[in-house]
C-alpha cells in the first residue's frame, strides 16, 4: 500500500533535500511538493494525503484553511530548532523531525505511518481546545502560576545550591524550569495531580503521561519521547510494581 505524501517546506533547500530522502523508501507516493504559501490551499484540495510534513513556520500561516491538528491524516512537523518545539508538542503530529532531516528519522516515519495504515488504526490526537480542566495553578516562589497540563512534562524535587535544602520544580515543554514554593512536598503534589495524567516514578519526579514514550523493566529506566528523551529517569523498584499494575492491560 502506497502512502501519499504531501512535502510543506518554506525552505527551498530543505525541500529538495526531504525530496531526495523520500524518493529512497518504495512506499512513498509523493504527490506533491510546495514552498509557496498561496499554492499549499490549491495542492492540499486535489490531493487527500495519508502523510504531510510540513514546516511548523510554514503550519503557523495555513492554519486558518489547515491544522495538522484537524486528525484528517498523519503529519510529521519539521523544525529547525528546539525553540519551535512549544508549538509541535501541542499538535496532532504523528512525529518530530528536527533538521537537518536524515533517511533513518524518515525511515522510522514510514514504518509508523505504513503499521498504522495496514491496521487501519485511526491517528491519536494530540490537540486540543484548552479548558478549566487543562489549566492547573501552581504556587511558585513568586505567585500563583497558571499552566496548561499539556506544557508541564516532569516535576521534579532537587537541591537548591544556596540553601542545600529540597525544593519542587516544573520542567516544561519549553524547556524553562518553575521553582514552586519550598513548602511543597511530595505527597501534597500527589494529591494535587490527576492520577491519570501522571505518574509517580520515584520519591522525587512525577511524570506527564503525555510525555512517556517507554517503561523498561529490565534497567528500570524510564523514556521520554523526544526532544526530551536525553533526559535520565530511573523508577525505583517501589513505583515500579505500581506502574506495571497501572499499565498492564494484557
Amino acid at each position: 500500500m502506497k502512502i501519499k505524501t504531501l512535502l510543506i517546506e518554506q525552505d527551498e533547500e530543505s525541500l529538495s533535500t526531504l525530496k531526495g530522502l523520500l524518493h529512497l523508501f518504495p512506499d512513498i507516493e509523493l504527490m506533491g511538493a510546495v514552498s509557496e504559501t498561496g499554492k499549499i490551499r490549491d495542492l492540499l484540495s486535489r490531493v487527500n494525503p495519508d502523510l504531510v510534513f510540513i514546516d511548523v513556520k510554514l503550519a503557523d500561516k495555513i492554519k486558518d484553511f489547515y491544522s495538522p491538528g484537524d486528525g484528517s491524516c498523519m503529519n510529521v512537523l519539521c523544525a529547525s530548532d528546539k525553540g519551535d518545539l512549544v508549538y509541535i508538542l501541542h499538535q496532532s503530529a504523528l512525529d518530530i523531525l528536527l533538521k537537518p532531516l536524515h533517511a533513518e528519522d524518515v525511515q522510522e516515519v514510514v514504518d509508523r505511518c505504513s503499521s498504522r495504515m495496514k491496521n487501519k488504526k485511526s491517528f491519536p490526537c494530540r490537540i486540543s481546545i484548552p479548558s478549566p480542566a487543562d489549566i492547573v495553578s501552581l504556587p511558585t516562589l513568586t505567585g500563583l502560576q497558571f499552566i496548561n497540563v499539556r506544557d508541564i512534562v516532569l516535576f521534579q524535587c532537587e537541591k537548591d545550591r544556596s540553601s542545600e535544602k529540597s525544593q519542587w520544580n516544573i520542567l516544561l515543554s519549553n524547556f524553562q524550569r518553575l521553582k514552586l514554593r519550598k513548602s511543597i512536598t511530595a505527597k501534597e503534589i500527589g494529591r494535587y495531580l490527576d492520577e491519570n495524567r501522571f505518574a509517580q516514578i520515584n520519591q522525587s519526579i512525577f511524570v506527564n503521561c503525555f510525555y512517556l514514550e517507554k517503561i523498561e523493566y529490565k534497567t528500570h529506566v524510564c523514556k521520554l519521547i523526544s526532544p526530551f528523551d536525553e533526559i535520565e529517569l530511573v523508577i525505583s523498584r517501589t513505583f515500579l510494581t505500581g506502574l506495571k499494575e497501572r499499565f498492564e492491560i494484557l
